[in-house]
Parts: C-alpha cells; sequence; structure tokens
C-alpha cells in the first residue's frame, strides 16, 4: 500500500476506535466505497487488504466498549454462525484427500474470518431502528462523490481511484459504454452497491417523511447502477423496486410467493429450455451474460453427484465454460453454486436456512408492528426485506467478492439486531415521528 492509502486507512481506524458509534458504522462503509482492495500487504500468506485492519479495528471496538453481548445473540445469529463454521469445516476436511483444494485454503479462511466479523462489528454498531434510519441518511451523503467519481469515468474512461494506487485502472468497454467501477474491481459489484441499497433509501421517505435525502440517494442508486452496465445489477434493482412496491400485499404474500412458484413450474414444462433460462432470455434483452449464467446453473445440476456430499474441487470446473481462472476452475457467477462447491449440499441448506430465518424474522416483526399500531416498524421491517430479496436474485449473477461482501453481511447483521425482539431476546425501541431528534442524541453519545 502507498503512503496515501495508509493514511486513509489510519484515518478511519481512528475514527472506529475513538468516535460514537454513528461515525464508527459511517467509517466502515466509507472504506467499502474509496479504499480500493488492489494494494495490500502479504502477511504469512494472508493478504491484508485495508478493509481487514477496517475490520479488525472494529472488533476490538465493540468488544472493548461491550457494545456485542455474545450471549444475547438470536435465532439468525446462530444460524450465521453455524453456518460459516460449517462451511469452512467441511471444505478443511475435504483438504485432507484433495490437494487442488489446499491452494484454496488461506483465501477461504480470510473469507470466513471476514464474513465474522463484519456480521459482528456491526451487531454491536446498530441495535434499533433509530441508529439504522440515521445511518442511511449519513450513507447517502458518502454516495455523493462516489457516484461522481462513477460518472466521471463513465464519460472519460478514466477510473479516479486510479490516482489512489498508483496505476492505471481501466474500465471495460462494452456496446459503446464504459463499465464504472469506482473502487471495486468489477463493474457488477460497483452496480450492486446502487442496486442493494435503493429500498433503504426508500425507508428515508417513509417512515423519516424526508422526500430530499430519501430521494437523493434513490437517484444515486440509480445512476450507480446505469454507470455500471451491467444486467445483474440492474435486474436486482428491479426486483427490490418491484418487492418495495408489493407493500399492499404484505398480508397476502404467501399468495404471491406461492404464485410466483407455480408461474415458474409452469414456466419450466412449456419451455424448451429449463426455467433458469430465462436469465439467458431477460440478458437478450437488456444486455450481458445471460447464458452464461444459465448455462452455469445447467452444468451445476448435472454434476451434482460431485459436490452434494462435501463439494468438490474447483478443477472440476473447468469444462464448465470456454475459460478458466488463475485457481484453475471456471467463473463461477453465482454463489449458491460458489457454496454448494466449497461446502457440499449442507453449506447451501444451511445458507439458504439463514436467508429464511431472516425473511421469518422480518414477517413476525411486521406481524407484531401492525398488531400494535406501529405502521413506521412495518416499514422498516419491509425495506429490509426488499434490499434482502434484491441480494438474494443478485447472487445468482455475482458471488460476492472484493470488498462488496461488507455490505452483504452488514445487511444480515442489522436485520438481526432489528428484529432479534421477535423471540423477546433484544430491546428494539418503536419507531415514532420523533425519530429524527433521537439523532442529535446518538451524535453525542459516547457508545
Amino acid at each position: 500500500m502507498n503512503n496515501f492509502v495508509i493514511s486513509i486507512t489510519v484515518l478511519l481506524i481512528g475514527i472506529i476506535l475513538l468516535f460514537p458509534r454513528r461515525w464508527a458504522a459511517i467509517a466502515i462503509v466509507a472504506s467499502v466505497l474509496y479504499l480500493t482492495q488492489i494494494q495490500n500487504f502479504v502477511i504469512f500468506g494472508m493478504n491484508l487488504f485495508p478493509i481487514r485492519f477496517i475490520e479488525l479495528a472494529g472488533i476490538l471496538r465493540v468488544f472493548l466498549r461491550r457494545e456485542i453481548i455474545i450471549h444475547n445473540f438470536n435465532n439468525i445469529d446462530k444460524a450465521f454462525c453455524i453456518y460459516n463454521i460449517a462451511l469452512i469445516l467441511i471444505y478443511l476436511i475435504r483438504c485432507i484427500d484433495d490437494i487442488n483444494s489446499r491452494n484454496l485454503i488461506t483465501y477461504q479462511i480470510g473469507i470466513f474470518v471476514d464474513g465474522m466479523l463484519v456480521y459482528i462489528v456491526f451487531r454491536g454498531l446498530i441495535d434499533n431502528i433509530e441508529k439504522l434510519l440515521i445511518f442511511l441518511m449519513d450513507i447517502v451523503f458518502l454516495l455523493i462523490p462516489f457516484t461522481v467519481f462513477m460518472i466521471i469515468e463513465g464519460i472519460t474512461g478514466k477510473n479516479v481511484f486510479s490516482y489512489m494506487v498508483d496505476m492505471t485502472i481501466t474500465p471495460y468497454f462494452r456496446d459503446g459504454y464504459y463499465r464504472c467501477q469506482a473502487s471495486f474491481r468489477h463493474a457488477i459489484l460497483a452496480g450492486s452497491v446502487g442496486a442493494t441499497m435503493l429500498p433503504l433509501f426508500l425507508l428515508i421517505m417513509s417512515v423519516c417523511n424526508n422526500n430530499i435525502i430519501g430521494g437523493l440517494g434513490i437517484i444515486l442508486c440509480v445512476v450507480i447502477v446505469l454507470a455500471s452496465h451491467s444486467s445483474g445489477p440492474f435486474m436486482a434493482l428491479s426486483i427490490g423496486i418491484l418487492a418495495c412496491f408489493l407493500w399492499p400485499l404484505r398480508n397476502r404474500m404467501k399468495i404471491v410467493q406461492w404464485s410466483i412458484f407455480w408461474l415458474l413450474l409452469f414456466l419450466h414444462i412449456i419451455m424448451k429450455s429449463p426455467a433458469w433460462y430465462l436469465i439467458a432470455r431477460i440478458s437478450d434483452i437488456i444486455g450481458g451474460d445471460g447464458w452464461h449464467r444459465a448455462n452455469l446453473i445447467n452444468q451445476w445440476i448435472n454434476s451434482i453427484g460431485d459436490w452434494w456430499v462435501w463439494g468438490m474441487s474447483w478443477n472440476k470446473t473447468v469444462n464448465w465454460a470456454a475459460t478458466t481462472m488463475p485457481w484453475g476452475g471456471v467463473d463461477v457467477t453465482n454463489e449458491y453454486i460458489n457454496i454448494s462447491i466449497n461446502g457440499g449440499i449442507i453449506s447451501l441448506i444451511l445458507f439458504i436456512m439463514l436467508l429464511g430465518k431472516c425473511y421469518s424474522n422480518l414477517g413476525r416483526k411486521i406481524a407484531e408492528a401492525a398488531i400494535n399500531g406501529d405502521k413506521n416498524i412495518e416499514l422498516v421491517c419491509w425495506g429490509l426485506g426488499a434490499s434482502l430479496t434484491s441480494h438474494v436474485l443478485n447472487l445468482l449473477s455475482v458471488s460476492y467478492w472484493d470488498q462488496f461482501y461488507v455490505l452483504w453481511y452488514m445487511l444480515l447483521s442489522i436485520i438481526s439486531g432489528i428484529t432479534g425482539d421477535v423471540h423477546g431476546e433484544n430491546d428494539s425501541r418503536a419507531v415514532d415521528d420523533s425519530s429524527i431528534e433521537y439523532e442529535k442524541q446518538w451524535w453525542q453519545a459516547g457508545s
């Protein structure tokens, strides 16, 4: 890392350790948006990117200040830990006989540690709805320069972050447009920032009655997605918006869910190709590599005998696509397939169960709020569910890597913190029209 990156990293670490929780949370998101992972230190074979120093500072803070209490973990927390521990253990056990998988042991351990640290840190920093709403408003202002940088990149073809890392970062040029990536190493990840954050900014408009900040956040998200020129984030953005507008049907979601299931089953029967080739059909309209993603799912299903027990070596995916990656396998742009290759069907089931618990807790929280007549809590939980849904769809077209995983684990952690009291395990206050007044209290609070 050069001196500039080191200076910014040290500054953010200082904010995380010394400032109130509000600023610590914002510093972590700032590190995701403005610190690239191109530069790093290598210590004992482990790549220490700037974001990993940020994670260590965060975990040190929440434990030293006792902002996280382990024995208060709820059902989502337990599901998250069980899934991650099972995934890494299954991978390590397979490595005993699979020589090829041993080459990625350090990487897989790093991913495991990253996930656990980020999740625990945000469980300590954001544990109620008031903090969440203020946090989201702060993120809007963080996104302004980030979006400007993407616009500049789209117009000039020059990535502003090149000056930070002392090397030229040239965005991909496709169909007459630059695919802007900003601080990320791929345009899909940059676009995913806007796609998955937009439903959360709708909360600012609906709950905080702040149309200016909420509307600005929505505009920024749309611009980010358009600048990335990636079909995956565009589809995730669309499904997130659709999920938000299903709010009037919140009491009839069983009907909606079963309708989607039977529609997909019907299409699967009448189509010449399996239903997952709908991804390719949509890609033909909006652009992108939809056929590649549909083909990956097809190859994955046909190879179930190889991976279902405890995963398989990445070398066995070499025939799944025309090009291979440096580690010997193909570029698996699907998180569900990635999980099953690394940890078999058990890890995949545990991951789906984790998502199910998130949806279940959000649904119960909405029902509880409806009984109490608290529409604001209903809206907050619905917005979180819409954002989660955009991620669930997005994971069909990308496997989260680079620093984007921080935003994914952040959302899971926030959902856990907001809905934990469904089972009497957390004290989450109701939201009223005086929520914004709480901003002053939290601003001054030292923890």
